[in-house]
């Protein structure tokens, strides 16, 4: 089964997000900011992990990061590049943002990031999005 981790502070941005997945059958985690989103991360791809329990950690792997670009502690930019350096492209992370402006979209694609979605976010937005980086 995919799974997705989502990561925005608003609570109901995560719910909603979260919904969306699971009406398609994804597997969802979420995180409430950069920094814990980061530590799912690197347990899911089992950098921390002991050599025995890696194995394990590859079934439970992220395939695609719902990513909120504006939080507090740890903006979605920073929290994309951090993910970057632990995982390289393996991973595809996409923002979901508010913030429709040129120069936004531009900082998002040059921390690494593979797509941009406008909230507030519909289904008819996120299903070519999903079905894009996750086998749906």
């Amino acid at each position: 089964m995919a799974r997705a981790l989502i990561v925005d502070d608003n609570a109901t941005n995560r719910k909603l997000l979260e919904a969306f997945c699971d009406a398609f059958g994804l597997a969802v985690d979420c995180a409430r900011s950069g920094v814990q989103a980061l530590e799912l991360v690197t347990r899911s791809f089992g950098h921390d992990a002991a050599p025995e329990s890696a194995a394990a950690c590859r079934d439970h792997r992220y395939g695609l990061v719902l990513l909120d670009i504006h939080m507090p502690e740890m903006d979605g930019v920073e929290t994309a590049r951090r993910i970057r350096e632990q995982v390289g492209d393996s991973l595809p992370i996409v923002a979901v943002t508010a913030d429709t402006t040129a120069e936004n979209r531009a900082r998002c694609f040059a921390a690494g990031l593979a797509d941009v979605i406008y909230k507030p976010v519909s289904a008819e937005i996120l299903v070519p999005v999903l079905g894009r980086f996750l086998p749906l």
